[in-house]
């Protein structure tokens, strides 16, 4: 890029991605094997003004806490909505 550090900068606090993250479940029951048992995991795909800002595995649950922990795993302490 051929621009001093300012504008540099400044270009990217103008394209700095700023509205709501969103988890959605975007695959689920897909079998694996962890510690040597079988058991299937449910993929989270987290977005971020349309932009996928990451995707992550869990292991299938009822319980909602290990979703929660998994999204909060990448995003720390941000707000974010679930998208059913």
């Amino acid at each position: 890029i051929d621009a001093d550090e300012d504008t540099f900068w400044a270009t990217v606090e103008a394209h700095e991605l700023t509205g709501p993250i969103t988890a959605e479940l975007t695959t689920v029951d897909t079998p694996t094997v962890i510690d040597g048992r079988r058991t299937t995991t449910d993929t989270i795909t987290i977005t971020r003004d349309g932009v996928e800002l990451d995707a992550i595995d869990v292991e299938s649950s009822e319980d909602e806490a290990p979703y929660d922990l998994a999204v909060r795993s990448i995003i720390g302490d941000q707000p974010f909505t679930w998208i059913r």
